[in-house]
């Protein structure tokens, strides 16, 4: 008995129970051929009996031959559900372990990603719209973080230039509107001048004149009892002739602060011009008990009109001068600041406030004492400074803290340099 079975699965490819099967159905069928060999089998119940157990025992065998397959196909059969049930279980949890994945992610993309893009956004709307106080915050330590952190650079920076150009605006708003008014002064005084000063020069000459008239009168009467009534009335005449020359020295400086035309330049050393002005300071009377310093420093040129930078100078020293009450001292230096002549006047005066800062430069602005000065020193030196292209600064700690200004003129390329000719121009300030 011959049996083939296909290699495969080794649960059913696996016959070792058959083969031992056929093996036992092999024996018992010789022990049947050699039973049946006798012919005298038939009258020996003995061997009968012993035929008859091996045919029972080949029937079992026949039978149980094909159970040994089913037991495997059984088992087969057990295994695919196993695996089919483990199957689907895996199935489920490997589908739900990725929708928690998926989950997870779309949080985590949310979380590094969206949201810090959104506020980004957010943040970049907000300093669009004009808010650059606003600043971007972020938490998450990446990229994000690091892009939110130069955003909010890039804002301080440019809050702290639009801060500044602001401030420049500002300061050069109110330079524009000192030189319109400084022009618009200038314009009206070259009429209103000439309207005053041929009343002033009638007022002065009719005083001189009433002046010796009254004197000869009071020596014709003889009478020496007038001689108090005689000096009043000379006094009260002097007293004209010294207000009306004064007003027109007034007048004469509103015509020369609105004057325009050619005004030779060349380079001059300002530190002998200096010296020469504080020479000449040193000698007022009134200014005995102040004293006036002037630095050590090489010789600074610069291109300008001699005349004016000495009223200039003037202007200056006399003015500290003046902001100091009893003893004190101004102190005067000339230095060079890259392709600029400085001329620095400081003194430990009575300082200015805010206020003071804001109108002095303005014509007919003045702080001295017992009502002198016209409040045009310091408009014409403004005037000139403009005019030779050159920046006046004033600054000062407060009342009680002195006072610094510091001039800035351009530097002379060449120490012969010929005059400026006839094209160089005053400019309206």
């Amino acid at each position: 008995l011959k049996i083939n079975v296909r290699r495969g699965d080794p649960r059913i490819s696996d016959d070792q129970k058959e083969r031992e099967t056929l093996g036992q159905i092999d024996a018992t069928l010789a022990r049947i051929v050699e039973v049946n060999s006798d012919q005298a089998w038939l009258f020996d119940e003995l061997k009968v009996s012993e035929l008859t157990e091996e045919v029972e025992k080949l029937h079992q065998l026949a039978a149980e031959l094909p159970s040994h397959l089913h037991e495997r196909f059984h088992a087969l059969a057990r295994d695919v559900r196993v695996q089919y049930r483990t199957a689907i279980v895996l199935t489920w949890v490997t589908s739900i372990t990725a929708l928690l994945m998926v989950g997870l992610f779309v949080r985590l993309f949310y979380q590094w990603i969206f949201r810090p893009l959104r506020v980004l956004i957010d943040g970049s709307r907000q300093v669009a719209s004009g808010r650059f106080d606003y600043r971007i915050r972020l938490t998450t330590n990446d990229e994000m973080s690091e892009l939110a952190e130069a955003m909010n650079d890039m804002t301080t920076r440019f809050q702290t230039i639009r801060d500044d150009l602001d401030r420049q605006v500002q300061q050069r708003t109110k330079e524009v509107v000192r030189s319109e008014q400084l022009a618009s002064v200038g314009f009206l005084a070259a009429g209103v001048a000439h309207e005053i000063n041929n009343p002033l020069a009638s007022i002065a000459l009719c005083s001189e004149s009433l002046e010796s008239r009254v004197s000869e009168l009071l020596d014709r009467s003889g009478n020496e009892g007038d001689e108090d009534d005689r000096k009043v009335i000379r006094d009260y005449l002097r007293m004209i002739q010294e207000e009306s020359f004064r007003c027109k020295q007034i007048t004469e400086q509103l015509l020369d602060f609105s004057r325009m035309g050619d005004v030779p330049r060349q380079a001059t050393d300002l530190r002998e011009l200096i010296e020469g002005v504080i020479d000449m300071v040193r000698h007022l009377g009134r200014y005995q008990d102040k004293e006036i310093e002037l630095a050590d420093g090489p010789p600074i040129f610069a291109r300008v009109n001699a005349q004016e930078m000495k009223q200039v100078a003037v202007n200056l020293i006399t003015n500290g001068l003046d902001s100091i009450e009893g003893s004190g001292t101004v102190s005067v230096e000339v230095c060079r600041q890259g392709e600029q002549a400085q001329l620095i006047v400081a003194d430990d005066g009575c300082g200015m406030t805010d206020e003071v800062l804001k109108h002095l430069f303005e014509p007919f602005f003045t702080r001295r004492r017992g009502g002198q000065g016209t409040g045009l020193g310091l408009s014409i030196t403004y005037r000139i400074i403009a005019d030779h292209d050159g920046q006046i600064e004033a600054t000062s700690g407060g009342a009680g803290h002195g006072s610094r200004f510091v001039v800035s003129l351009p530097i002379a390329q060449s120490q012969s340099e010929p005059p400026e000719n006839s094209t160089n121009r005053y400019r309206a300030a």
